[in-house]
C-alpha cells in the first residue's frame, strides 16, 4: 500500500482539474513547499505563488513530476511600487536575472527592479524585501533572511560549516546535480 501511494505521488497516471474552485483548466503543476493536495494550473499557480517566489515546483509528464522554476513559468519578483511592475522597469537593461539562496535551495529569479528617476539603490531595494545582496556592486547573488538565520542557529548550535551548509542547500536544490547550481561550494572554487 505504501509503494503504490509513493508511486502515485511521483507519477499520476491522469490528467486532473485545477484544485482552484473557480477553474477548470487542466492542471499540470505541483508545489513541493506548499501543503495542498492536487496539482494548478499554470494561471493558478503563478497566482498562488505571487508571494512565494522561492518555493519549488514540479510539472507532471506522462512518466514523471520534472522540476521546473517560476521563471520559467513567467513570475518576474518587481521591486517597489507595492509588488507592482515599475513604470520604468524596462528601460536601460530592463529585467534582469539573479541567483537567490533561500531555506528551499537556490533559485534563478526574474527582478524587476524600480528605475524611477532618484529610486532607492537596487541593494536597498532587495533589503526591502528581506534579501541580502552578496555585493553592492554587482548584484547577481543575494540571500534571504530566512536563509541567514537558519545558517546563524545551525553555525552556533551545531557548529555546521558555511562550506556545509551551502552544501546542503544545494543539495537541496538539485540532489542528482549539485554543481549544476549556480551558487554552491564546488562552484565557487572552480570560478
Amino acid at each position: 500500500m505504501l509503494l503504490r501511494a509513493m508511486n502515485y505521488l511521483e507519477a499520476p497516471s491522469c490528467r486532473y482539474e485545477c484544485i482552484t474552485p473557480s477553474c477548470s483548466q487542466e492542471a499540470q503543476f505541483r508545489c513541493r513547499d506548499c501543503d495542498m493536495e492536487g496539482l494548478s494550473c499554470q494561471p493558478c499557480t503563478l497566482s498562488t505563488h505571487q508571494f512565494l517566489p522561492f518555493h519549488t515546483l514540479e510539472k507532471g509528464t506522462d512518466t514523471h513530476f520534472a522540476r521546473v522554476t517560476l521563471t520559467e513559468l513567467g513570475q518576474v519578483l518587481y521591486l517597489g511600487h507595492n509588488r507592482e511592475a515599475c513604470p520604468h522597469t524596462n528601460t536601460k537593461s530592463g529585467i534582469q536575472q539573479i541567483t537567490i539562496a533561500d531555506t528551499t535551495g537556490v533559485h534563478e529569479v526574474m527582478v524587476g527592479w524600480c528605475r524611477y528617476a532618484g529610486h532607492v539603490e537596487f541593494a536597498d531595494q532587495l533589503l526591502g524585501r528581506r534579501l541580502v545582496p552578496a555585493t553592492v556592486i554587482r548584484l547577481k547573488t543575494a540571500f534571504t533572511f530566512r536563509l541567514l538565520k537558519l545558517f546563524q542557529m545551525l553555525n552556533h548550535v551545531a557548529k555546521t560549516t558555511p562550506w556545509d551548509f551551502m552544501g546542503t542547500i544545494t543539495r537541496l536544490t538539485d540532489n542528482l546535480n549539485p554543481r549544476a547550481v549556480p551558487v554552491s561550494p564546488e562552484n565557487i572554487l572552480t570560478n
